[in-house]
């Protein structure tokens, strides 16, 4: 490292570690905030072509040395989250929600492709896939990436990750497009069903995207990128055609706005979003539960009408029953996905929405037994 290196490092100020085992924290300059990260392993070719280029809704590298057989990088701080966060506080995504955002990736990675730069990444998956808060389709770690090369039979170095890595990246050949390709099929498969394919596959036409994605052989996937990008239009019923093919920009914002994305998951249903009309709907059917709550006249087995503590008990329950048959429904913390199975088939779906009403039933016929018992003991 030189010493202009040393100096412009220096003036990053550390604020937080991420991950320290990884070298990964956040640093500050001029009131702006990056990410630092030490690399170990890493293809310093790579991210000097991404720190020259800047290429679109890849994390920009503000900084780049090499010091004591690691590489520094600081690179532009994304406020969002991962696509496995999404799916472990959200559930998984809707199809034409999923088929976006392979599309946005589709898009990213044949600027990687243009001018003859054939860069490879080699590590599509859930971690690697951001959405800001602004619902930008974000790729991010080229640690595993590689440049093809026609002179070469086969990747000098293994690296990827299990479940998502095509068999050439195991020493079977040589990584090309199609290896990512590969990876794009595993993440639209496990963004819908929330399993790998070979663990269970989408249906109808999507199924029959991931199989090709995911051939064993490279020559039975797709490929280019614009091939699949073309069989994902299909399904997202658009008949915008490939900005890359008209040399436009790729539109800056996805065309579902993912307001699928909670920034507060702990927050009640209809406020996770801070989207406004949301909230609004959300606070009128709150009042409503409350007031129809709040107006019941209840009278226990003598025909007496119930006042006092037996009636605050009662009202009380009741309004509890109501709000625990909203934010089941409305899937809090991902209730229905964690606990009682995330499979999108037909036969999932009716089993959660019998269970859901069985559970709900037993749950307020043994809440109103007892609030009734309350009431009468506390009458007398």
């Amino acid at each position: 490292m030189t010493l202009e290196e040393e100096f412009e490092l220096s003036c990053f100020q550390e604020i937080a570690k991420l991950n320290e085992k990884k070298g990964i924290s956040l640093v500050k300059k001029d009131d702006r905030i990056y990410v630092k990260k030490k690399l170990k392993l890493y293809n310093r070719s790579i991210y000097e072509i991404i720190y020259r280029l800047k290429p679109k809704n890849i994390p920009e590298i503000c900084f780049l040395a090499e010091d004591e057989k690691c590489l520094i990088i600081i690179e532009e701080y994304i406020s969002g989250d991962t696509v496995r966060t999404i799916l472990e506080n959200d559930g998984v995504l809707n199809e034409k929600r999923a088929c976006q955002i392979i599309c946005d990736l589709a898009d990213i990675l044949m600027q990687l492709q243009d001018d003859g730069l054939q860069i490879v990444h080699r590590d599509i998956k859930p971690d690697n896939v951001m959405i800001t808060d602004d619902g930008i389709t974000k790729l991010i770690d080229f640690n595993a990436a590689r440049q093809f090369s026609e002179m070469d039979s086969e990747d000098t170095f293994y690296m990827g990750t299990r479940d998502y890595a095509a068999p050439e990246q195991y020493g079977f050949g040589q990584s090309d497009v199609r290896t990512d390709i590969y990876g794009m099929g595993c993440l639209l498969n496990v963004m819908i069903t929330g399993r790998l394919p070979k663990e269970e596959a989408c249906a109808g036409k999507l199924g029959k995207i991931v199989s090709r994605c995911t051939k064993l052989e490279a020559a039975e996937r797709y490929q280019s990128l614009a091939e699949l990008r073309k069989d994902l239009e299909k399904i997202l019923g658009s008949n915008k055609k490939n900005p890359a093919e008209k040399n436009e920009e790729v539109p800056k914002e996805n065309e579902f706005n993912p307001g699928h994305v909670k920034k507060y998951p702990y927050l009640p249903i209809g406020f996770r979003t801070l989207t406004a009309w949301k909230m609004i709907v959300a606070s009128f059917g709150y009042l409503f539960i409350t007031g129809v709550c709040m107006e019941m006249d209840l009278s226990d087995r003598n025909g007496r009408k119930v006042t006092g503590a037996g009636r605050i008990c009662y009202v009380s329950l009741t309004w509890i029953m109501l709000i625990f048959f909203v934010f089941y429904f409305g899937n809090y913390l991902n209730l229905t996905g964690k606990y009682i199975g995330k499979s999108r088939m037909a036969f999932g779906k009716i089993l959660r929405l019998i269970l859901g009403f069985v559970g709900i039933f037993m749950f307020f016929a043994l809440l109103i037994l007892i609030s009734s018992e309350i009431c009468i003991y506390m009458q007398g």
